[in-house]
This record gives structure tokens, C-alpha cells and sequence, in this order.
């Protein structure tokens, strides 16, 4: 769903919180990649779509304004036999034990009517960004809809390890 998508989309939701950490380990099985998205603005399940049925999902991280890394978990997705996603009373989850949706293993999806809705997600064994990545990087969730998206902006001011090995990055907005 990022592919095609050279820029990153516009008019997102934004959060109050945001993190992002990329690990690219010598054994690229242990590659991994967590996005934080939290306090975020108001949320319905409904907004984030049925994940279980028609409605998938991407991870694209943007360095500079150009697509890094995507990620991308469709809709309805079976893992390990059963179904990856599992509707809650105020949740999506989606995990798999084997990483085979482009090394996605965990997502959680949380709604708020009072902004603090939640978005996240674990990666292993992922295809990585090249590292080390710019001064500025952009991380968006978006559905397969098109209607909607989640992002959280890295400043330089908030990138707190920016090496070959490592991106660490926090934001925290009033």
C-alpha cells in the first residue's frame, strides 16, 4: 500500500506520543523494527476499518519525504492456520508467531473517543531502510482504503540513535 506511494500521504492523524526503533542486526532473522503511535487523536473502530475482513494495513517509514520501508498486512490475513487478526472490545490485534506478512508480527489497534487512541507494531526479520537514515523521518500507518492514515514525525531534535546498526527515535508534543 506504500508502494506507489512516493510521498507520504497528507491530512494524517497525528498523536501526541510517537516512537520509532529499527534494529539492523548482523543476522538478518533478528532485524527488527517498533512504532509507537499513542495519545493519539480521537479513533473509532470503525475509523480503523475491519482488519479482519476488508480492510489492511501499511507501515511506510519516509526518510526525507522518500519511501524508506514498507510493510504491508492484508486484510483477512490467515497465520499459522487461523486468522492473524482478533477484534477485542476496543481493539484490532493482529499477531503472527511466524514473521511472513513482510515481518510483521504484532499490531495493536486502539480506539478513543477522548484522543487517546493507540496505535502498535512489532516487526522481525524485515527488509530494513538503509542506515543511517536522514534528520528527518516520517513514519505512517495507512489502510489499504485510502481514507485514512496515522503518522508521527521524527524531527532531529528527537532522533536519539541514528547509526547503521540502530535508529532510536521519540517525540513528545504538548
Amino acid at each position: 500500500m506504500c508502494t506507489g506511494r512516493l510521498t507520504p500521504a497528507n491530512n494524517c492523524r497525528t498523536a501526541g506520543f510517537g516512537s520509532l526503533t529499527i534494529k539492523n542486526n548482523s543476522d538478518d532473522a533478528k532485524d527488527s523494527v517498533q512504532f509507537k503511535w499513542s495519545k493519539g487523536q480521537s479513533t473509532s473502530l470503525a475509523e480503523f476499518g475491519a482488519p479482519s475482513f476488508n480492510a489492511g494495513c501499511a507501515l511506510c517509514v519516509y526518510d526525507n519525504g522518500i519511501l524508506a520501508m514498507t510493510a504491508d498486512v492484508p486484510a483477512a490475513a490467515t497465520c499459522d492456520g487461523k486468522f492473524c487478526w482478533k477484534t477485542l472490545l476496543h481493539q484490532y490485534k493482529f499477531k503472527a508467531k511466524s514473521a511472513f506478512h513482510d515481518g510483521i508480527r504484532a499490531i495493536t489497534l486502539t480506539e478513543s473517543s477522548v484522543g487517546k487512541s493507540k496505535i502498535a507494531l512489532r516487526t522481525a526479520g524485515s527488509a530494513l531502510p538503509v542506515m543511517p537514515l536522514s534528520n528527518f523521518v516520517m513514519v505512517q500507518l495507512v489502510k489499504n482504503t485510502g481514507d485514512i492514515c496515522f503518522s508521527t514525525v521524527f524531527p532531529s531534535a528527537d532522533i536519539k540513535t541514528n547509526t547503521v546498526d540502530k535508529f532510536s527515535a521519540r517525540v513528545s508534543l504538548p
